[in-house]
Parts: structure tokens; sequence; C-alpha cells
């Protein structure tokens, strides 16, 4: 299980989000819907990363979980997580669950605790 931490959404990222129903401003930030959904493009990070503030502070936490740590770049987060999953995991058996989210809406700050799975190439 992992959590991660952000400071929620650049003005870039809410230009990608493609919601239904349509981003509701009536907030100031996302509401827990809304980031569910940002998080189920976590996969894609090229989208991903465009809903991160421009300086986040992410913190990936989880029982073991060898690329647990604190990220304070989108670069640093991206090359720590996604530039070495390929080398051991199969890809195609990554999967991701949102379980819960806090935060949001009036608060420029969210937690998501997700739970992701995957498959080692060695077959554990």
């Amino acid at each position: 299980m992992s959590d991660i931490t952000i400071p929620i959404l650049s003005q870039e990222g809410l230009k990608n989000l493609s919601l239904s129903p349509p981003l509701n401003m009536a907030s100031p930030y996302p509401t827990v819907y809304q980031i569910e959904e940002m998080f189920h493009n976590r996969d894609t990070p090229s989208l991903f990363n465009t809903y991160l503030a421009d300086n986040p502070d992410i913190t990936v936490v989880g029982q073991d979980f060898h690329m647990a740590g604190n990220y304070r770049s989108t670069q640093a987060f991206h090359d720590e997580i996604y530039g070495r999953m390929p080398a051991f995991l199969k890809e195609e058996t990554i999967r991701t669950e949102v379980l819960r989210v806090i935060g949001g809406g009036e608060s420029a700050w969210a937690a998501v605790e997700s739970v992701c799975t995957a498959e080692a190439k060695s077959g554990e």
C-alpha cells in the first residue's frame, strides 16, 4: 500500500482534466471525486505530472516498497518511480486503486491512499 501526499494542481493540470461532470470551480481546488479521477491517470506520467504543482513535495510510503521516499520535484518523482519500474515489473500487470482521498475542495493539499500491485519480472 502506498500513500502519496501532494500539493494539488498546477493551472496547466486544471486544463487537462476531462472530468464528467466538468470541473466545478465553486471550490478553489479539485474535489475528492476529481482527485480520484486524476489518480486514474497516474500510470500515464506525461498526463499525471501536469496535475502537480510546479514544486511538489511528494511522499510515497509503503510496506516492502523500496521506492518509498520524499520527492521534491516532478522530475525526481518521475525518475525514481516511473524510471525504475520497467526494470523489474511487468508493466502490463500494474494495477492501481485509489482507496481514499483526504483534502481537496477547500484545501490546496490532498493525501491519496492507494494500493498498487504488480508482478515482478522474476515471477514474484
